[in-house]
């Protein structure tokens, strides 16, 4: 599944660490895939799945997801 970003339906997202990183909901969010002409920073909502994970968990999410 890794390998299929970017991810959200418009390509914002490039990494799944950067999907389950909470600072995306913020206004002044860098997206790390695509981004509008013109659009230099953004909040990307989603699924708040993971985002509350410590720190450990996180890595363990994604080591998982980078098998299927």
């Amino acid at each position: 599944m890794w390998y299929r970003g970017p991810f959200v339906h418009t390509g914002t997202i490039a990494t799944l660490d950067d999907w389950i990183d909470p600072r995306r909901l913020r206004a002044d969010y860098v997206p790390s895939g695509y981004r509008a002409p013109g659009v230099n920073h953004r909040s990307v909502p989603g699924h708040p799945f993971g985002l509350s994970l410590k720190a450990e968990d996180k890595r363990a999410l994604i080591a998982f997801l980078r098998t299927i």
